[in-house]
């Protein structure tokens, strides 16, 4: 079967591209279109490797390695060895499920002019042909990511009190949110700027609480207030709160760890 190195790089870029939307959807966290075309873009150069041939497992297994780890780090950044391998754990789940299902296809169509090797998918398209399918697919995959994402996330209603002050909001429960005070180890619920004339946290003790972000790392300056009470359940809640850096997105008014509740 002769390989079009063009049309090879091509497809598995928007392989990639969707690998990594459904790996940051899945882990909760954001990342920017132009980390993810870069990490696409890494992705399709290594699909070269399918052109070395080799047969030896161990071999190929340590270039699947190589390559998903140049993507990885291309799309997200270096952020811990423990982020690092929860992204890499959910990218390679993503990417064999992927890979099943077109070896599934193979075998059972067996469609003309299609290759999957080491989860690298080659299929003969016309340039055409791929423009047309790339934007097909690329509608298709974008509705349903944000209407699996819309329906996967998840609020909750939050009363926060400091002295006189008492702020009624609604936060973003976030599963991918680590933020917590580094000694206590206790969360940290991430307030809206826009409220820091509001809960002031007057008196109270202050805590450095460090953070870490696919575009970087920085600190934040946290405090215990006088109650923070999750309203569905009346559940009082033994947290920090810090305030954004930057107004929070969609409207919310904080962002929790699901682990907090």
């Amino acid at each position: 079967m002769v390989l079009y190195a063009d049309v090879l790089i091509c497809i598995n870029i928007i392989i990639d591209y969707f690998l990594l939307n459904i790996t940051a959807a899945l882990l909760g966290c954001k990342c920017s279109f132009l980390r993810l075309i870069l990490g696409s873009v890494v992705g399709g150069i290594c699909s070269l490797t399918i052109l070395v041939g080799s047969e030896n497992i161990i071999i190929a297994f340590l270039i699947r390695i190589f390559s998903s780890t140049a993507v990885i780090l291309s799309a997200f950044g270096f952020s811990g060895i423990g982020l690092f391998l929860r992204r890499a754990a959910v990218f390679f789940t993503a990417s064999f499920l992927f890979s099943g299902c077109m070896t599934a296809i193979t075998e059972l169509l067996t469609p003309k002019g299609l290759l999957v090797k080491n989860g690298i998918v080659y299929y003969d398209l016309s340039a055409v042909a791929l423009v047309v399918f790339s934007a097909v697919v690329y509608l298709t995959l974008s509705l349903i990511l944000r209407f699996s994402k819309r329906k996967s996330e998840r609020t909750c209603k939050l009363s926060v009190y400091d002295g006189s002050a008492e702020l009624h909001i609604t936060a973003l429960i976030d599963s991918g949110n680590r933020l917590h005070e580094p000694f206590s180890e206790k969360w940290v619920i991430l307030l809206d700027s826009k409220y820091a004339d509001v809960i002031k946290g007057e008196g109270k003790a202050r805590r450095i609480i460090p953070f870490s972000t696919v575009s970087g790392e920085g600190i934040l300056s946290g405090f215990i207030p006088d109650k923070v009470i999750l309203e569905d359940s009346g559940e009082e809640l033994d947290v920090y709160v810090a305030f954004s850096m930057a107004p929070l997105q969609k409207g919310y008014g904080a962002i929790i760890s699901s682990d907090a509740i």
